[in-house]
């Protein structure tokens, strides 16, 4: 995922002039700017829109995934996939409306410590995001199994089984991506003690950024290769490899109806338990491959130093990406919705508790009244 890149990348295109004139005189300050600019389609309009959709329809399915009448091996692999999918959207979006409608934070640099608070919350969205992609690649090889190995698979993935993989894949998830946590120091301009940097700040509550101590000479390199290693291999290739794998399985089991079941009404339900799995990795896998794709293309800049794409067309391919991921979070209660019978009759069985429990304190209200 791209979310860090927007801030990363962005910050060298974003050095002031009063910057560029200090390197001119052959002095280096160690610290820049730290800036973000907020395009008002993408980040301000859309995508908290769709954030906003996707929080509030997984509370939904959080809640009626947890009934004992829907509890499962599968579902409960569904409520962790609610929970990453609404946390990784709401921290890659909470600040942008922030950034846009307090003006003096548009295309500038970020006051301190708002911007420490900003990277914090894009590598919180990216490991929520890194737990979306384990999980779904869980819930691929789950159902697999379940319709390549049907009796066998019953006694592997448990309820027990399930709760655990989830609990390992958001503790692997967060853990991989743990130095991104502690890569940069942030520092208000005027505690900046440096005589090269004196004259670069032109606020005293501007943020200024730099790599963390740990990160010297060759260890920065190291870093970078580590991270782009971990990303390239057990982010995008291994996942997109199982989550495609059991894609066209379960494609192939649908169309060849390879369904073993007792009565038609278990072979109806099985059938579009399936279907649902499938839209849910496959929609997955669309939205990913292209954010695997301009990865790869970043990989080989960080190799080669060569630009394959334009800093312009990446940061807007980047804004599009990130709003495909959303919305491909929103998509998976509709999906529910769509196909499963007992998901719809758990909704409306909400429902109805809740209009009975607000007609119930209504009453309790109006008899309290009339004594």
């Amino acid at each position: 995922m791209h979310y860090e890149d927007l801030v990363v990348l962005q910050n060298s295109s974003h050095s002031s002039d009063l910057y560029n004139s200090v390197s001119d005189t052959n002095l280096t300050c160690e610290y820049e700017y730290f800036s973000r600019d907020v395009s008002i389609l993408w980040e301000v309009v859309l995508s908290p829109i769709v954030t906003l959709m996707t929080i509030c329809t997984n509370l939904f399915v959080i809640c009626i995934f947890t009934s004992k009448v829907l509890r499962s091996p599968t579902t409960i692999i569904l409520i962790g996939l609610a929970v990453s999918d609404s946390m990784s959207s709401l921290f890659a979006n909470v600040l942008h409306p922030y950034f846009y409608f307090t003006s003096d934070n548009v295309n500038k640099v970020l006051p301190y410590p708002l911007c420490s608070v900003y990277m914090l919350l894009q590598n919180l969205g990216v490991s929520f995001h890194t737990v979306s992609v384990y999980l779904t690649a869980f819930l691929g090889i789950q159902k697999f199994s379940i319709v390549a190995f049907p009796f066998r698979s019953r006694r592997i993935f448990t309820k027990t089984m399930s709760y655990w993989a989830t609990v390992i894949i958001y503790i692997v998830g967060f853990a991989i991506f743990s130095p991104n946590y502690v890569v940069f120091e942030f520092s208000r301009a005027e505690d900046v003690d440096s005589s090269n940097c004196k004259d670069y700040t032109k606020d005293p509550d501007y943020c200024l950024f730099r790599h963390a101590s740990w990160l010297s000479g060759g260890t920065l390199k190291h870093y970078h290769m580590y991270y782009y290693m971990t990303r390239c291999i057990v982010i995008q290739i291994i996942p997109c490899f199982v989550i495609t794998f059991s894609t066209i399985y379960l494609v192939r089991s649908l169309v060849s109806n390879k369904v073993s079941m007792a009565t038609a009404e278990q072979h109806r339900r099985k059938r579009r338990l399936t279907i649902m799995i499938t839209l849910i990795v496959g929609i997955f896998l669309i939205v990913e491959l292209p954010g695997a794709i301009f990865f790869a293309f970043d990989f080989h800049r960080f190799l080669t130093d060569q630009i394959v794409i334009p800093e312009d067309i990446d940061h807007l391919s980047v804004r599009i990406h990130n709003f495909l991921l959303c919305l491909g979070y929103a998509c998976n209660f509709w999906i529910y919705f769509a196909l499963s019978d007992q998901f719809r009759t758990q909704i409306r069985k909400s429902l109805r508790r809740l209009h009975i429990t607000k007609t119930t304190n209504t009453t309790r209200v109006i008899v309290t009244r009339s004594y």
